[in-house]
């Protein structure tokens, strides 16, 4: 996080007293916690995976590529004597790429609807393009919203989900029952939201 990502929440968890000793305490509200990670979703490199690359000669400042929910991201790794963190060079959304594409093992080319293309190199290229691909996919599809569990849940009920603690569930619109999502999340997986409403009471 740079400077100003780092006031930001820095601002935030002040706001709700929370302090150096009271970091872990179980008194800590899921609201907060909750809000303390919406915010930093706004931030460019946090929830990223990056990846080391070098752009060539049309892009020698390029140093990392960061991969996230909100897009593909040239970064470069900035350094003073208070800070180190990443600078974010372009941003560019799945929307805008029109293909993605290795032509060699340690290069990746992407195609812009644009017409614009550009050539980037790392040895991560094949992961690069799969993980850019799949974006690429549920963008096209309207994106896929994800909650995490909040306690377990076991059911026998074939229609319903069962589930642990902390797992990375994905919500998704049941079209054969013609339900919209919030709906759809009551409905079938109704275990999960009677766990929510038991651990924030």
């Amino acid at each position: 996080m740079n400077r100003e990502e780092k006031r930001k929440l820095q601002q935030l968890i002040d706001g709700y007293g929370v302090t150096s000793s009271t970091l872990h305490s179980n008194n800590i509200k899921l609201t907060m916690k909750r809000n303390v990670v919406d915010v930093a979703k706004e931030f460019p490199n946090y929830f990223s995976r990056l990846f080391p690359i070098s752009g060539g000669r049309n892009l020698p400042n390029v140093q990392l590529l960061g991969v996230s929910h909100s897009g593909v991201r040239l970064v470069r790794r900035e350094r003073d004597a208070i800070c180190d963190y990443l600078r974010v060079l372009d941003t560019i959304s799945f929307e805008d790429i029109a293909e993605v594409s290795v032509p060699r093992s340690s290069t990746i080319q992407i195609l812009l609807r644009n017409g614009g293309w550009m050539t980037l190199y790392s040895h991560k290229a094949e992961k690069i393009r799969n993980m850019v691909e799949r974006y690429c996919v549920e963008a096209a599809q309207g994106g896929h919203e994800y909650v995490r569990a909040v306690a377990d849940y076991v059911t026998r009920e074939s229609t319903l989900l069962s589930f642990r603690e902390n797992d990375i569930i994905r919500v998704v619109k049941n079209r054969n029952l013609h339900l919209d999502k919030a709906v759809y999340k009551q409905s079938q997986q109704q275990g999960y939201s009677q766990c929510l409403r038991r651990r924030e009471a």
